[in-house]
């Protein structure tokens, strides 16, 4: 009971504490789920193979294969209370993710972070060897054009918020400013070679790029 002129208690609020590691037969489990005739490696990824999920975390599985018509869809279903969320990949987007830059800073990390569930030919453990001496360096000219090249794109987005600004029209102002806010993120993060180790902290690590007090 609150007594008279005191303010009520607020409820207290979930914590982000971390989740422990799943279970060997939760991922056994899952990883037979997945598993067909075209698949050739299946992994952990995102949180639960950082070690950094909590409560709210989904649990990322990554499945390769071999020819674009054995990729599925993009899959989520619940089992034992986890959101699963399942992805196929090719086996040559490992290659191209390591020679591209507008690529290279999603998937790096994600790729050499992964914990290997099913290796059938040893792929991708072959890979991920590879990933451990990853240098971002080979990939700056690349990165200096692609940031280039976008700039010049996205000037038109410019050109839409301050059209939206002279006629206040803050549903057209919402729309230009929601994709700059995306496109001008990227553009840094490229540009700097900023490997996003989760979505979740993406406009963090490049403002801390860029610097916290960086005009």
């Amino acid at each position: 009971m609150n007594m008279p002129g005191t303010r009520p208690e607020r409820p207290s609020s979930p914590t982000a504490e971390p989740m422990p590691p799943l279970a060997e037969g939760f991922l056994h489990t899952l990883g037979a789920e997945i598993d067909s005739d075209e698949v050739t490696t299946v992994v952990l990824a995102g949180s639960y193979a950082r070690g950094t999920a909590t409560r709210y975390s989904d649990v990322d599985l990554v499945r390769f294969v071999r020819t674009p018509s054995q990729v599925t869809p993009h899959r989520y279903f619940n089992h034992e209370g986890h959101l699963i969320s399942v992805v196929t990949w090719l086996l040559d987007f490992m290659e191209e993710s390591i020679t591209r830059p507008e690529y290279a800073i999603w998937r790096v990390p994600v790729l050499r972070d992964a914990r290997i569930l099913l290796d059938k030919e040893g792929v991708f453990a072959a890979f991920q060897l590879r990933l451990a001496t990853f240098r971002w360096e080979p990939l700056q000219e690349q990165a200096n054009a692609w940031a280039s090249d976008t700039l010049m794109l996205f000037g038109a987005l410019v050109y839409k918020a301050l059209g939206a600004l002279l006629s206040r029209d803050e549903a057209a102002l919402a729309y230009a400013t929601h994709d700059l806010l995306w496109s001008l993120t990227e553009v840094v993060a490229i540009q700097r070679g900023v490997l996003i180790e989760g979505s979740n902290r993406y406009y963090t690590l490049v403002q801390e790029a860029a610097g916290n007090e960086s005009a």
